[in-house]
This record gives C-alpha cells, structure tokens and sequence, in this order.
C-alpha cells in the first residue's frame, strides 16, 4: 500500500511538497485520533463526567 502511495505521490506535481501534506496531514489524523481516544477513556473512568482532568486523560 505504501509503495501504490507514494507511485501517486510522485506523479503529481510539486512531489515533495505534496508528499510532506500528505505526511503532515497522516500525523494529524493519528495525533487527533489518540487524544480522541485519552478524552473518551478519560470520561469512561471518571463515571461520565464530560469534562475529566487533565491527568485522568494522560493515564
């Protein structure tokens, strides 16, 4: 998958420009869907406080 990626990458124009957005825009989505996570978790622990602390959500 990797490979048919970044073969689409290359053909269009601006290679390494697009690639870093691509990259870029990979991490944020990763990033975003981790703290999603923490926060999601954290509400569960604290028996469905929307608004759990900080530290709840880095445990």
């Amino acid at each position: 998958m990797e490979r048919v990626t970044f073969a689409l990458l290359e053909r269009l124009p601006l290679t390494t420009i697009t690639t870093l957005a691509t990259l870029l825009a990979a991490f944020l989505f990763i990033v975003t869907s981790v703290v999603s996570a923490a926060f999601v978790l954290g509400t569960f622990s604290v028996g469905g406080d929307p608004n759990p602390s900080p530290r709840i959500r880095l445990l």
